[in-house]
């Protein structure tokens, strides 16, 4: 024998186990499942804005005789409008938008984009199959307050799951497996929420006189409501009166008390009370929501003399928002 074939053929063997991997690969197949990541409903009017997460499953098959270590890439692919590829967005009612992003990690630092995709490093036995979850993390920033209430949904066509036979995925790994659309969907709540002053003041902290007669005070209300929902706002003292006629009373066997009435101008002039529905305000007020805390401020004026026992003379008024 030639003392050069022996060099020769280890050559040749050499460069056949380099070759190896690539054809291993090609016995490898892999499905994935995507349910939608759905945020629930939320409060988008706050600051902290809302967080949920989400998974990419897959299912891998080696066919072959050798183990096969890979690694698996998932990259996203590209929003629905309006969403853009730097900025995806969710689209609801009346062309509504809410910005929204997906993730790596649940603090959002490492962003799952086109460039950036999720990976998971695998081995796979011979004759084997292997299952499991790829996590991701979705956000969507507070203080959009022009969101109005309903459904919002986006999809992001062709992602696409592939393997990379290195130890992370590249901007373009061989994406061979499946492409999907993953999408994601969530709802601005329809609720608003309403709140207080401490208390509504007759004359001055100090008290009133004796004898004085159609004494006044003022205090506001917040009421805050998604975008363009429109609400009516009624009052109801704890006598039931509808038309806003309230009467306060004094504190342990004191009988006397004072009479006063609601009013929804500073003027004097339009009584405020509770025959508002959703469909009218009625004798109520009306308004518009923002997505921001709007203030309404509520007049009152004593109708009966406060020539009464000295006392501390109060009545609570139920604050109903129709919506």
């Amino acid at each position: 024998m030639s003392p050069f074939r022996l060099p020769l053929m280890l050559l040749l063997l050499l460069a056949g186990t380099l070759l190896m991997p690539g054809r291993v690969h090609a016995q490898v197949s892999c499905t994935a499942t995507h349910p939608t990541l759905n945020f629930g409903t939320i409060k988008v009017s706050t600051g902290s804005g809302a967080s949920d997460n989400g998974s990419i499953g897959y299912n891998c098959k080696n066919a072959g005789a050798a183990t096969v270590a890979f690694t698996l890439c998932v990259a996203i692919g590209t929003p629905s409008m309006p969403g853009m590829p730097n900025q995806p967005a969710l689209l609801g009612p009346r062309a509504s938008t809410l910005d929204f992003n997906l993730s790596a990690d649940p603090l959002s630092s490492d962003t799952w984009d086109a460039t950036h995709p999720l990976s998971v490093p695998l081995s796979i036995a011979a004759r084997a199959t292997l299952t499991g979850t790829i996590p991701y993390y979705g956000h969507i920033p507070g203080n959009q307050t022009s969101a109005v209430a309903g459904t919002y949904k986006s999809s992001f066509g062709t992602t696409k799951l592939g393997y990379l036979a290195g130890s992370s995925c590249g901007a373009e790994p061989g994406y061979r497996f499946a492409s999907f659309a993953l999408n994601v969907q969530a709802t601005v709540g329809n609720a608003c929420v309403v709140s207080a002053g401490p208390n509504l003041i007759f004359g001055s902290a100090g008290g009133v006189a004796a004898g004085a007669a159609a004494v006044t005070g003022s205090d506001n209300i917040t009421v805050t409501c998604p975008n363009k929902k429109p609400y009516n706002v009624g009052l109801l003292p704890f006598d039931g009166n509808t038309a806003g006629a309230g009467i306060m009373k004094g504190t342990g066997g004191n009988t006397d008390t004072v009479q006063y009435q609601l009013y929804s101008n500073s003027a004097l002039t339009q009584v405020w009370g509770n025959t508002a529905t959703r469909a009218a305000a009625g004798n109520g007020v009306h308004g518009t929501g923002t997505g921001t805390a709007q203030s309404l401020t509520v007049h009152a004026q004593t109708t009966s003399s406060t020539d009464v026992t000295p006392d501390r003379y109060t009545d609570i008024v139920q604050i109903d928002v129709n919506y």
